[in-house]
């Protein structure tokens, strides 16, 4: 039964060795998840702030070009107007045939 006893014993030291090699293990994974996520976390967090303040972007033209060139469809635009009116007008006073 000595033996059977220290055989028992050398198991249940097997056991709890292997246990605790188990839990030491999970444990070091556990801290290199927590350093990936740390190293991600920086990376959410800037792009978070790129989404929460969109920064305005500079102008491709500057103000006074695009003052200029809105001057100039709106010319353009009156023109078009004027000469659409002149030709309802000429055909409104236009006589119909009536032969």
């Amino acid at each position: 039964d000595a033996q059977t006893a220290r055989c028992a014993c050398q198991w249940w030291a097997c056991v709890v060795g292997g246990q605790k090699a188990l839990q030491q293990q999970k444990q070091e994974q556990q801290q290199k998840q927590d350093q990936k996520n740390d190293k991600k976390k920086p990376d959410q967090q800037k792009d978070q702030d790129k989404k929460k303040d969109p920064k305005p972007q500079p102008s491709k033209i500057s103000r006074k070009d695009a003052e200029e060139k809105l001057k100039a469809l709106m010319e353009q635009e009156k023109n078009l107007q004027d000469k659409l009116h002149k030709v309802n007008t000429a055909t409104v006073n236009k006589p119909e045939k009536d032969w």
